[in-house]
């Protein structure tokens, strides 16, 4: 039972004791509706902040009568920006219990002004759990040396983050949520029950006909795919190859691979290697997810390619389109920016664009560098932990 009073204090939880990372476990599950795969557990939150290479990360919660009422967490992430490898961080996992949310607040108590003189930005610190949780996360990882801290948050967080502390979203990242629906999610969606069959022999046909078009394509310039089970050697030397593509990208190396997909303790990820003139050239990475709502899909969760290779993304994107359409999946997602031709590559193979995926960044020196003078930013949804 959570109290109303809006009593509650900040518990650091970096040493992640057990009986806090029980109940923020299970505070975060809370959220998830019957049906969607979990995306958090005690081992899931000492993978990313123990077990990390990248270092050791910083969790905070909001305690209230001997339960947890809100969480924040920072992960650190090794990026590639501008020629260099930098200790950055993503800030997420910023819940906070109904009950203590302003709006909730402001029903019980009325819209009251600040008393005594303080300011309203004391206030905020003082009476907000995301704020104050935010705040006391971001300045522990800003001391211990972290030089860039970046955030995809959702519609309901981006306000406080920009208005409040010091965030700002990135104008010309243009990331973006890609679908591409199948037979069944239109289905289920637009109840065309008696359709069904017909969509479904249509989809076959036409599933069949682009992986043909594209098999051949790949034959041309001889692309050779491959399931992998580990990382390897060649992870490093493709990322040598390929990290001055980027300006902002986290770093793809051998380590990075092992950690985030191959070791994660919740997900399972299929890592597709491309071979091209006996070298490899490109990696994707995906997902099978049920989502909020319980509809099994497949993300696209993450890839890297040779930009010189001719269609070598075009060819990735129909492999793992081939590989899981027969999943019984309700759709297709993908997270991408607007350069290079990705975005003109997935249009053709059938997906749209959904929404615009806003990416902050801490306005301190690095995180001004990056929002005024970064113009293209290596985003996925690998980049966000919590897929």
């Amino acid at each position: 039972m959570v109290c109303h009073n809006d009593s509650w204090e900040v518990l650091v939880l970096d040493n992640l004791e057990e009986e806090f990372i029980q109940k923020t476990v299970g505070f975060l599950q809370s959220y998830l509706p019957k049906g969607a795969d979990p995306n958090w557990s005690p081992e899931y939150f000492r993978w990313k902040l123990e077990k990390n290479p990248a270092g050791k990360g910083f969790l905070t919660c909001a305690v209230s009568e001997g339960q947890v009422v809100g969480v924040t967490s920072i992960t650190l992430k090794n990026v590639w920006y501008r020629g260099s490898m930098r200790k950055a961080a993503e800030i997420g996992d910023t819940y906070t219990h109904p009950a203590f949310l302003r709006k909730d607040r402001i029903k019980r108590e009325g819209n009251r002004k600040p008393e005594n003189g303080r300011n309203a930005k004391g206030d905020y610190f003082e009476k907000s759990i995301f704020g104050r949780l935010v705040k006391e996360t971001r300045e522990r990882a800003l001391k211990s040396g972290i030089q860039i801290i970046y955030g995809t948050p959702n519609e309901n967080s981006r306000p406080g983050y920009e208005k409040r502390l010091n965030f700002k979203v990135h104008p010309f990242s243009n990331i973006r949520t890609f679908i591409r629906p199948t037979a069944k999610g239109i289905s289920a969606k637009y109840g065309f029950p008696g359709l069904y069959n017909l969509m479904l022999f249509a989809e076959r046909i036409v599933e069949a006909t682009c992986f043909l078009y594209w098999s051949m394509i790949s034959k041309v310039y001889g692309y050779i795919f491959e399931k992998v089970d580990n990382s390897s050697d060649e992870f490093d030397n493709l990322w040598d190859q390929l990290k001055h593509q980027y300006q902002f990208s986290l770093v793809h190396n051998k380590e990075y691979f092992q950690y985030r997909f191959f070791d994660h303790p919740l997900g399972t990820y299929n890592v597709y290697k491309v071979t091209w003139k006996d070298r490899l050239c490109g990696v994707i990475v995906l997902r099978i997810y049920n989502d909020l709502k319980g509809r099994k899909c497949c993300l696209l969760a993450d890839w890297i390619y040779d930009e010189s290779a001719p269609k070598l993304f075009s060819v990735m994107l129909a492999h793992a389109i081939h590989v899981n359409w027969q999943e019984d999946v309700f759709y297709f997602s993908a997270w991408s920016g607007q350069e290079k031709g990705q975005v003109g590559a997935l249009l053709r193979q059938g997906f749209f664009s959904k929404r615009s995926c806003p990416v902050i960044f801490f306005q301190n020196d690095e995180g001004i560098e990056i929002v005024q003078d970064c113009s293209q930013l290596n985003i996925t949804l690998a980049s966000t932990d919590n897929v």
